[in-house]
Parts: structure tokens; sequence; C-alpha cells
């Protein structure tokens, strides 16, 4: 992936990819590397997962403050009912 995405910023972009088709491979196999390709792929090579690795990223930087706080308000309420042991 990283080379096609190479690829697309020397040469400014694609406008259409070709994917030559070789009968190599066992039909369900090459099918499958064609999912592969449409479902993981072209996303990433359109920007449409951008957006996806922002959030995670956001939420990966502050994963300690949100299950941290998680955890307070999780006994907080614990407390309230008289249930902490």
């Amino acid at each position: 992936m990283a080379r096609i995405g190479q690829l697309a910023q020397k040469t400014g972009g694609f406008g259409t990819s070709l994917i030559l088709r070789l009968d190599l491979a066992e039909p369900a196999a090459a099918l499958r590397s064609l999912e592969l390709f449409a479902e993981r792929v072209v996303p990433r090579l359109t920007g449409h997962t951008e957006a996806r690795r922002a959030s995670l990223e956001w939420a990966g930087l502050g994963s300690e403050r949100f299950t941290g706080a998680l955890r307070r308000s999780t006994m907080e309420a614990i407390a309230r009912k008289g249930e902490v042991r």
C-alpha cells in the first residue's frame, strides 16, 4: 500500500487504476485479493479513511484521561449505592 501511495504522490494522483489480473491464482483467492484492494487500499488512497484515522489518533492520545474518568465515575456510582466492598 505504501508503494501505491508513493506512486500516486509522485504522479499527482490517479484518475483510474487498472489491475492486471493473470489467471495464476485460484479464483477465490484472486477475488479475495480484489476485495481487499477495494476495502483497504482504495479508501486510503482516496482519503476516505482520514477522518477515522484522526479520530482514532485523538482517542488514543486521550485514552488515559477517558478510561480514568470512566473508572472514577463508575466507582462514584457504586459508592453512592453503598455497594463498595
